[in-house]
């Protein structure tokens, strides 16, 4: 596994499963909702994502899959879409990690770091 940020995973592998999965499952009730209660003024209408968060200098990425997930805020008390990259690499040596401090793959925070700018 590559670790491209800190050392570490961005998010743990078994909470980013877990979002992916309450996507599958909660989906379409969390979309039905937003459609019916609050007429889609809530639902997404794009995500901006800088290239340089997702291509880290390490040699031999292959491709990368985004997938969505559902991850519940404290801050507004409900489910919020989020979004979680999965890279892969030929060489799965993890050899070469970046240390990078970030917080700028937490896409679900109320105001992303480009805000404090």
């Amino acid at each position: 596994m590559y670790l491209p940020v800190a050392n570490m995973p961005i998010m743990e592998q078994d909470k980013a499963v877990a979002a992916i999965e309450l996507w599958r499952d909660e989906g379409s009730t969390w979309f039905y909702r937003e459609c019916d209660e609050f007429k889609g003024a809530r639902i997404f209408k794009r995500f901006y994502v800088p290239v340089e968060d997702l291509c880290p200098s390490k040699e031999g990425l292959s491709y990368i899959i985004c997938s969505f997930g559902i991850k519940f805020s404290e801050i507004y008390q409900r489910p919020l879409v989020t979004l979680i990259f999965i890279s892969f690499y030929k060489d799965l040596q993890n050899t070469g990690s970046v240390e990078v401090i970030s917080n700028t793959y937490d896409w679900s925070r109320p105001c992303p770091p480009i805000c404090q700018l």
